[in-house]
C-alpha cells in the first residue's frame, strides 16, 4: 500500500487542490476539508454536473445521460429502489469536481455547486474495496486527468450542528445500525436526489435529518443557518454540506433525555455537550471530550461543524 500510497502523494501535488488531499493521505487523516468559506453565506442551490465514471467500458457522465442510460435501467430491473415503489431511494447526489475541489460559483451569499446522478449500492461497492484498491483506483484517475475520485460514487450529504439557545451543541456517537458506527456525530444523511437539480435542498435535507435525529421540528433558513463548508472523507470522496443551526431548543432538553421520546429511530447513543471552546478544541486536537481520558474518532463533517462553532459561536 505504501508505495501506490507514496505515488497517488505525488501525483497529487501537481494537481489543483490536490496538496491538501496529498497531506490528508499521507498523515493518515479521515478528514479533507473541501471548502471552508470566509464570506458569510446564507445558501446553497445546485446546478447539473456528472456522474461517477465507469472502471470498465467508459461511459457519457452527464447529468442526463447518466441518469437516463445508467440510473433508469436498474431501477427498472429492481436493483436500484426509487422510493415510489420502494421504501428507500438508492438514488444519491453527487458531488462534482474539477480535481479535488467541489465546482461551484459563489453568487449574492449563494453558494451554487455542481451535482451529478449516482447511488447508493455503488457507494457501498466503494467502501467494500480495500484500501489498497481505492488508493490504487484514485491513482488510476488523477493519472488520467488529474481526478482522484472520477471513479467513486462520492454522495453528498448534509451535516447539521443545531446550536441551544443557551449557545451550546450536542453530539453522540453512531449507533451500529448506520454508516460508520462508533465516530463522534451530529445530525448527519445523504441528500434527497431529484431530476431537477432545483428541487434539491440542502435546508430541506437538514430540516429532515434534525428531526428524525433529534427531535428538533424547526424551519431552517437564511436567518437562522449558516454554512460552515464542505468535508469529506479523503479514501472516498463522499462528502457534507455542514451547516451550523440556531435553535429555540435547552440544554435541558438534550440532559433529561426528553431527546430521545421525539426519535423515530435512534441513530446515536447518549449526547454530550461542548460548551466551550476549549471543549471543542481539546476534542478536534486530542479526541478526548471534557474530563474523559478515551479517544474518540469524529466523523469528517461534525469536525468541520465544530471547527467553524470554535471560531464563530462558542466562548
Amino acid at each position: 500500500m505504501t508505495n501506490t500510497k507514496d505515488k497517488l502523494v505525488k501525483e497529487l501535488e501537481g494537481i489543483y487542490g490536490g496538496r491538501d488531499l496529498a497531506a490528508s493521505l499521507s498523515e493518515g487523516r479521515d478528514f479533507i476539508h473541501l471548502i471552508t468559506p470566509a464570506s458569510d453565506i446564507r445558501n446553497v442551490s445546485f446546478s447539473k454536473g456528472n456522474g461517477p465514471q465507469n472502471i470498465e467500458n467508459p461511459i457519457d457522465t452527464s447529468f442526463n445521460s447518466f441518469y437516463n442510460e445508467v440510473i433508469l435501467p436498474q431501477i427498472e430491473s429492481g436493483k436500484l429502489g426509487d422510493g415510489i415503489k420502494t421504501k428507500f431511494d438508492d438514488r444519491k447526489v453527487r458531488l462534482d469536481d474539477s480535481g479535488v475541489v467541489p465546482v461551484y460559483t459563489l453568487v449574492n451569499e449563494v453558494f451554487r455547486l455542481k451535482v451529478g446522478p449516482t447511488d447508493y449500492m455503488r457507494f457501498k461497492e466503494d467502501s467494500k474495496r480495500s484500501d489498497e484498491e481505492n488508493l490504487a483506483l484514485m491513482l488510476r484517475g488523477v493519472q488520467e486527468n488529474g481526478k482522484p475520485w472520477k471513479y467513486f460514487a462520492k454522495p453528498l450529504g448534509v451535516a447539521v450542528l443545531p446550536v441551544t439557545k443557551d449557545g451550546h451543541v450536542y453530539i453522540g456517537e453512531r449507533l451500529g445500525n448506520v454508516d460508520r458506527p462508533g465516530l463522534l456525530c451530529s445530525v448527519a444523511g445523504q441528500m434527497t436526489f431529484n431530476e431537477d437539480v432545483n428541487k434539491i435542498s440542502a435546508l430541506a435535507d437538514a430540516q429532515k435529518e434534525l428531526k428524525e435525529e433529534f427531535g428538533i421540528e424547526m424551519k431552517l433558513d437564511s436567518e437562522n443557518t449558516r454554512f460552515a463548508g464542505i468535508s469529506a472523507f479523503p479514501k472516498l470522496g463522499d462528502a457534507d454540506v455542514v451547516l451550523a443551526v440556531k435553535t429555540d431548543v435547552p440544554d435541558a432538553y438534550f440532559d433529561s433525555g426528553d431527546w430521545m421520546k421525539k426519535v423515530s429511530e435512534r441513530e446515536h447513543k447518549s449526547l454530550v455537550p461542548i460548551k466551550r471552546k476549549d471543549d471543542a478544541e481539546i476534542l478536534l486536537n486530542e479526541g478526548r471530550l471534557q474530563n474523559g481520558s478515551r479517544k474518540h474518532d469524529i466523523i469528517y463533517s461534525t469536525r468541520l461543524g465544530l471547527e467553524y462553532l470554535a471560531r464563530e459561536v462558542l466562548r
